[in-house]
């Protein structure tokens, strides 16, 4: 079995908040400049950081 990881660091853009159940929300992000964003894999995962 292969893995791979590579972090990554992008500013990225809160396009859409959605509800989804108690508790748990959707979060669509996209690039600022319309590029596209790196391809999900099985396990991916992201961390956000955000501002105080």
């Amino acid at each position: 079995m292969s893995t791979l990881s590579t972090e990554v660091e992008l500013d990225l853009v809160l396009e859409r908040k959605e509800t989804v159940a108690e508790g748990v929300v959707l979060l669509a992000l996209r690039d600022p400049e319309g590029r596209p964003l790196p391809e999900w894999q099985p396990g991916a995962h992201i961390d956000l950081n955000l501002p105080s």
